[in-house]
């Protein structure tokens, strides 16, 4: 996260795990992925598709100019997932608030499911400050779903996937393994802030977060509406596949997934809406 973030060294969010990818790529090798996750079933872990699958060249007549992913790319088949627990006593009698101790589990292996309708689109586009970037111009169900293999062994309890819809205003949980400032990599540290929804896509498949009193119409068709900076928690590389949480009479909810969105300047966080993948994710083998 960047601007208002904390680490979680008191483990409110145990749930929210790392996801380790490894995809094969023929002349170059194995291309290694990191990005966050929630575990949402006691053997079910939601990321985002884009977190397990690369990108890959248009084939007629898909449009030149652009990459793509999507499962027509290669896409790996089987992550690796493992818990962070921090030591709350050492947390708290140090005097370091960015090195607090903590430790790993060890991995768990998974299986990996996507939606058959999942598409990203980038296109090359020149940046504000005249560099050339990646620009998301479409995206579709950025979202993925792994089965454990084995059960969890750590006493951490799964945090449920919410049914029902976002209401623009809602004030909302970001959590993630991303560094505290814009990067291009997970960070050692679960860190969270607040934020508001700002914008829901008026199809439901996406939301945007960002200051409650944002400039920005309420509702949207593309990738994201036009706002200005402001403070607040924003999402970074990294914790990308992390959870939106919504705290409902003193628990927490799952209402939306981190997506991708190249914009080549931070202004608002995308997800995927939950509740719109509902029927999806419930028919996820779950072991």
């Amino acid at each position: 996260m960047v601007s208002e973030s904390f680490i979680d060294s008191e483990n409110h969010y145990l749930s929210v795990v790392k996801v380790a990818a490894s995809i094969y790529k023929p002349g170059t090798g194995h291309i290694s992925k990191e990005c966050s996750g929630v575990l949402v079933e006691e053997r079910l872990v939601v990321t985002a598709a884009h977190c397990v699958c690369d990108e890959r060249p248009p084939v007629t007549p898909e449009s030149p100019g652009t990459t793509i992913v999507d499962k027509k790319a290669r896409c790996a088949t089987t992550v690796y997932v493992r818990f962070l627990t921090y030591d709350s006593q050492a947390a708290l009698s140090s005097n370091d608030a960015e090195h607090i101790p903590a430790d790993e589990s060890d991995p768990y292996r998974g299986t990996v499911h996507i939606p058959e309708e999942f598409k990203i689109v980038y296109k090359e586009v020149e940046g504000l400050s005249g560099e050339v970037v990646k620009s998301t111009i479409f995206s579709n169900a950025d979202i993925a779903a792994i089965s454990l293999t084995d059960s969890v062994k750590e006493k951490v309890k799964y945090t449920p996937l919410a049914t029902n819809q976002l209401a623009r205003g809602e004030k909302v949980v970001l959590v993630g393994y991303g560094l505290p400032y814009l990067g291009d990599s997970i960070g050692r540290d679960r860190r969270f802030g607040e934020n508001h929804v700002v914008a829901i896509k008026l199809d439901g498949t996406t939301f945007q977060v960002g200051k409650q009193n944002v400039e920005v119409a309420g509702t949207y068709t593309g990738e994201a509406p036009d706002a200005r900076v402001s403070s607040g928690s924003y999402i970074t590389t990294g914790d990308s596949g992390g959870p939106c949480f919504r705290v409902t009479r003193k628990r927490l909810e799952v209402v939306g997934i981190a997506k991708s969105v190249r914009v080549g300047t931070l202004k608002l966080s995308a997800y995927t809406s939950i509740s719109r993948y509902m029927d999806w994710l419930q028919n996820i083998p779950k072991s």
